[in-house]
């Protein structure tokens, strides 16, 4: 059928008179199809209607529809309705035809869904046949024929229609073009998701699901109890996050710095002795400042903001000169300083000093002072800096459930929305499980891949990344309107942010660079 010209040149037949039909076998269910959920369905009176969906953006809307009706108790004389785009009724359909209480199952193909992808199937049950139950079972396949394109190298469908004549046994494909020298042709068969109605989900008897109502109450409840703790520390957060000035500023300094000072994530790093330090610059030293003597101040995996002023200017950073008095009382005597970040907020300059090691006379060295000089840009972007400092903030403010729980979190994402981001990721993991359940039911033997210990199938390694892309992309969006909203404004304190936006360029972005 392919036509050579001289020369040995292939010239592809496109818009055949006659459609070349090929017919290729597909696996089928072996009918222990699940009882009919309630969550996809609306009962009105005798007739059972059910939504089918042809259309998802999980998957390419396929050409034809195998549905399937198996009535569950012998018997039972069923009569479906069928119609596009709304409910049908005994009087209004667009399809029709009975299934008489033989107890087998029913099969009809659909193989045209240009009018309309979406589609109610009503289902009569003749209550004086048989009593109790659903009476069916329903199964709903996707059907759709393709060709792989040698010059494009993917799989099209144009040129190429599902037979009306397919059953569920066999698709039979009808193409009117051959293409290149060879030509491969398949079927596609692929489980749809189950189909949640949410126009009449909300108007189901919650009596007949009692397990799925408890779950959702027991959620909402520890929601609200999670969010009042969640509140509370979101109070303190607050208080946590402000600007502390130095006890010795004088009101006529004029030049302003500002620095973070991180305690450790160690056991007892914390401490309630008394801190001292001095900042040696190109031009002058900052002389012996203290930090104040105020308690729980520098507690364990937190940072704290001090503000110190100066008359003159300190000109570029070089060391930082820190220690404590040891004076504070059992574990708190000793000191497990990370680094110290210093703003300097006239010159928009930001200096790192990393420390990393004990304060203490029973650890380490047994030394509580310390030297360190300004880290240069090859320490900060050493891989070893890198990691930790990546890996911790990911923890601490990237993961959306550690963070609920975690220190240090970002003041514009609070404890209580971080909560409810993680509610609206369980509801959505919910929705998705229902969707995907027992749809496996549909395919026959799937393929296993086994790698050591592991088995899975192609078909759950499918439902997962379909269940991914329904949950991930609108919970993504609802954390990035949290993270992108403004922070409330606050009388009571002075934070970072505000304090560096008011005084100088230096913006809230550069200074969570600079940490």
């Amino acid at each position: 059928m392919v036509k050579r010209m001289p020369g040995n040149h292939i010239v592809s037949l496109t818009s055949l008179p006659d459609d070349i039909v090929f017919g290729l076998p597909q696996p089928i269910t072996a009918l222990s199809l699940a009882p009919t959920s309630q969550d996809d369905i609306r009962q009105s009176g005798d007739m059972v209607y059910h939504l089918i969906n042809g259309t998802n953006s999980s998957y390419p809307q396929p050409q034809a529809l195998a549905i399937t009706v198996i009535p569950t108790i012998p018997g039972t004389n069923l009569t479906l309705y069928l119609r596009y785009g709304d409910f049908p009724t005994r009087d209004v359909y667009n399809m029709t035809t009975s299934v008489v209480g033989s107890g087998s199952d029913f099969s009809f193909l659909l193989p045209d869904l240009n009018e309309s992808p979406v589609l109610y199937l009503g289902v009569y049950r003749d209550r004086s046949s048989t009593q109790g139950g659903p009476g069916h079972n329903l199964s709903v396949r996707g059907l759709t024929c393709d060709f792989w394109n040698e010059r494009s190298h993917e799989w099209r469908e144009e040129g190429c229609k599902v037979s009306p004549s397919s059953t569920t046994t066999k698709t039979v494909c009808l193409c009117n073009h051959l293409v290149e020298d060879r030509t491969d042709f398949a079927a596609s068969f692929f489980t749809l998701p189950n189909t949640i109605d949410f126009a009449t989900v909300f108007s189901a008897d919650l009596g007949e699901n009692p397990a799925v109502f408890a779950t959702v109450l027991a959620f909402l409840g520890l929601f609200l109890v999670g969010a009042f703790f969640a509140r509370r520390a979101d109070k303190l957060d607050a208080i946590k996050a402000a600007v502390f000035p130095l006890p010795n500023n004088k009101p006529y300094d004029r030049l302003q710095y500002l620095l973070k000072i991180y305690t450790g994530h160690h056991v007892g790093s914390g401490t309630d002795s008394k801190v001292a330090f001095l900042l040696t610059g190109s031009l002058n030293d900052s002389d012996v400042r203290a930090l104040g003597n105020e308690k729980n101040v520098l507690t364990t995996g937190e940072c704290r903001t001090f503000l110190m002023t100066t008359s003159y200017d300190l000109g570029h950073l070089q060391t930082l000169h820190i220690w404590h008095d040891n004076g504070g009382k059992g574990t708190r005597d000793s000191w497990y300083l990370e680094k110290v970040v210093v703003l300097d907020l006239q010159n928009d300059l930001s200096y790192t000093f990393l420390c990393d090691d004990w304060l203490a006379v029973d650890r380490s060295d047994g030394l509580t002072y310390r030297t360190i000089p300004s880290a240069s840009e090859t320490e900060l972007m050493s891989f070893g800096h890198l990691f930790f400092s990546q890996t911790k903030r990911n923890f601490t403010d990237g993961h959306i459930w550690m963070s609920t729980v975690s220190k240090g979190i970002s003041r514009n994402f609070t404890r209580v929305q971080r909560l409810a981001c993680c509610l609206s990721i369980l509801f959505c993991t919910m929705i998705a499980n229902a969707m995907w359940y027992q749809t496996e039911d549909n395919v026959e033997s799937p393929a296993a891949l086994t790698i050591g210990p592991i088995s899975f199938t192609l078909h759950q390694m499918f439902v997962s990344v379909m269940s991914s892309l329904t949950v991930l992309p609108v919970n993504l969006i609802i954390v990035q309107i949290f993270r992108k909203t403004r922070n409330k404004p606050d009388d009571k304190h002075v934070f970072a942010e505000d304090l560096v936006q008011q005084t100088s360029g230096l913006s809230g972005q550069r200074v969570r660079e600079a940490q």
